[in-house]
């Protein structure tokens, strides 16, 4: 059902944008992409539903951690916080500092 709604978007000429999501873990280990979406895309232009397609890959990557202080209490040991609503709240004046650069290519 997906397969046909993305087969008919791109057929009326509509962009999608959508993000396979690998990468690294808080941990470091590599997470596998998933490639359901793309297949689904690449299938649809082999039966020549439409004239062209462009697919733009961008990488974002950020200088420091968000978490780094949770994450290095974790590797000592500690366990992981439960999340609360209250955190979430607090959560904007930590989004108002500086972490570095963000690098899209």
């Amino acid at each position: 059902m997906l397969a046909k709604y993305i087969k008919t978007l791109l057929e009326e000429g509509l962009p999608i944008e959508f993000f396979i999501e690998g990468g690294r873990s808080r941990t470091g280990k590599m997470i596998m992409p998933k490639y359901g979406l793309l297949s689904m895309i690449m299938q649809a232009y082999r039966e020549a539903s439409f004239d062209d397609l462009a697919i733009v890959p961008i990488f974002i990557g950020y200088d420091r951690v968000i978490e780094e202080k949770s994450y290095l209490r974790e590797l000592e040991g500690a366990g992981k916080e439960k999340e609360r609503i209250r955190d979430l709240i607090k959560s904007r004046k930590v989004l108002r500092k500086r972490y570095g650069r963000v690098y899209m290519i």
